[in-house]
């Protein structure tokens, strides 16, 4: 042992039970990642707000958040053509350009769908990862698309000069208000405007529909107890590998929330949609589209002041700068918009003060987070964890439910009719007496022992009728013959198919008949030949 470690037995004489470091196998602490997406999702809001405060904000400001919104939100155009000089170039193709975003998302689901149809019971933990890449991609693509298929809805009347002779001739046509070359009629630009429609429409509907509602719907309580025991039960059991479903039924999309905020990615699928809608039919009345902004954002720091969504106060804390910042940055909009005459609007003293604020406001966040994981709460499955560690029985529960898992994965791989019942009926009585012994404790992973002990009469119950082993010595014996099987195999293997099937059909029938003695067939034409 090297110098500085603790035995077990030591940690054992101390009462601290065994140690966290060598249980946990997974991790299921969002605390970084939500604190990641959350300032992802305001940086997405804000460089809509750039889109929308485009001739009011100052040009400084707006060019050096240039390549902010081309990595975060995927936008290169930050307003419209005449803001980049060099959009022109591309000489009426944005349609072309607005399909881009829509490739990756629905690709990684194509993919995710077809090899989870052949490959999913070999590979059933990669293939769960590979599902919540897919959902955290199609979540991050969901507002770039939303704007490029705002901006193609969103038409002006041209005027080009088409001819000069003793007079000069016009055309007049409908052409994108993101790029006049481009006609907004035709069935060119009809196919680009149904592609990117109905690829937000899908994305939509995916997330919003299939992932979000139904999982929160189908795995949610109606108490605010019984929610936060079921997200801790399944958190301790990926994190102590007991089992798989804190990923594999997507319940890592909202155990950042507690039951109050368990709609909240859900309702920030809405917003983001909702934001992109107004902008598609509002911005030649900026003023409205403004006033609908703000008022999404005082909706959207209400909710985190009110309700306080995140499980963790450090995350609320952080939640509550981020959305106050937003608040400031649509007000500081809607004054731009409305010509207010005030010394706050100058061009000068408004991108001071859009540098500042912002700029302060995100030192705050980052000094929130830091501090709230130095000396903050702990994620609730890791104080959860370091409790049961206190208890003297928990690793005989653990060993007791991993021993189980693997009695049910040997039922669940082997044939129905050499089914081990009688394993699973005894680990099904030494659950039974760990789950009575931590129901009498109080402890939180008696949720988990009842939950295996279920699992086990299940199973028991549909392999019963099927099974052809009563006893312990038959169950024995056929072990030892397959040890005895693979063996001989083994030693034949230089040997021909044919040979080695003939051979091992002889020792099969050798030892059905045992020490029994056969005797000689004959019949009456054999006897005559005898005689």
């Amino acid at each position: 042992m090297a110098k500085g470690e603790v035995s077990q037995e030591e940690v054992k004489k101390k009462g601290g039970g065994v140690s966290a470091i060598n249980l946990v196998v997974n991790s299921a602490d969002l605390y970084v990642f939500e604190l990641g997406w959350m300032l992802l999702e305001f940086i997405q809001l804000h460089c809509l707000l750039l889109v929308a405060s485009f001739q009011f904000w100052p040009t400084r400001y707006l060019e050096g958040m240039k390549f902010v919104a081309a990595v975060f939100n995927l936008d290169f155009v930050l307003g419209n053509q005449m803001f980049f000089s060099e959009w022109r170039g591309f000489g009426g193709q944005f349609k072309y350009y607005a399909m881009i975003p829509c490739i990756p998302p629905f690709f990684l689901y194509v993919c995710y769908r077809v090899a989870v149809g052949r490959f999913r019971l070999g590979r059933r933990l990669l293939f769960m990862r590979l599902k919540s890449a897919v959902i955290l991609v199609m979540d991050f693509f969901l507002l770039p698309m939303m704007l490029n298929f705002s901006r193609m809805l969103q038409c002006t009347p041209v005027s080009n000069i088409r001819a000069v002779t003793w007079k000069i001739e016009y055309e007049n046509f409908d052409g994108m208000l993101i790029d006049p070359e481009a006609e907004c009629a035709g069935s060119d630009y009809w196919l680009g405007v149904g592609v990117v429609g109905l690829a937000c429409a899908g994305l939509v509907y995916i997330l919003f529909s299939f992932y979000y509602v139904s999982t929160v719907s189908g795995t949610t309580y109606k108490s605010h107890i019984d929610h936060s025991k079921m997200l801790v039960r399944f958190e301790l059991e990926w994190m102590l590998g007991l089992g798989e479903d804190w990923i594999g039924c997507a319940l890592w999309t909202f155990s950042s929330w507690g039951w109050r905020g368990r709609w909240w990615r859900s309702l920030s699928v809405f917003e983001r949609v909702l934001s992109a809608i107004a902008f598609a039919n509002l911005y030649d009345k900026r003023p409205l589209l403004c006033a609908l902004l703000w008022l999404l954002a005082l909706l959207r720091f209400l909710y985190t002041v009110i309700l306080r969504p995140f499980r963790l106060r450090s995350s609320n804390i952080c939640k509550g700068v981020l959305d106050i910042l937003h608040i400031f940055n649509c007000s500081m909009l809607v004054f731009s918009v409305q010509e207010m005459r005030s010394a706050i609007t100058l061009p000068s003293r408004l991108f001071v003060g859009l540098c500042t604020v912002n700029g302060f406001g995100f030192f705050t966040f980052l000094l929130v987070a830091l501090l709230g994981r130095m000396w903050g709460e702990k994620w609730p499955a890791v104080a959860t964890l370091r409790k049961l560690e206190r208890q003297e029985k928990f690793e005989k529960w653990l060993s007791v439910v991993k021993r189980a898992k693997e009695v049910l994965d040997m039922c669940a791989v082997g044939c129905a009719k050499v089914a081990p019942l009688d394993l699973l009926e005894v680990e099904m009585r030494r659950v039974r007496n760990c789950y009575l012994q931590a129901l009498k404790e109080k402890s939180i992973f008696s949720i988990t022992l009842n939950a295996t002990m279920e699992e086990l009469a299940r199973v028991h119950e549909r392999l019963r009728g099927d099974g052809l082993l009563p006893g312990r010595e038959l169950a024995d014996t056929l072990r030892e013959m397959g040890g005895s099987f693979r063996k001989r195999r083994y030693y034949q293997s230089l040997m021909s198919p044919q040979k080695r099937r003939i051979l091992l059909k002889l020792l099969a029938l050798r030892m059905f008949i045992g020490d029994r003695k056969i005797e000689k067939l004959w019949d009456w034409e054999t006897q005559l030949l005898e005689d």
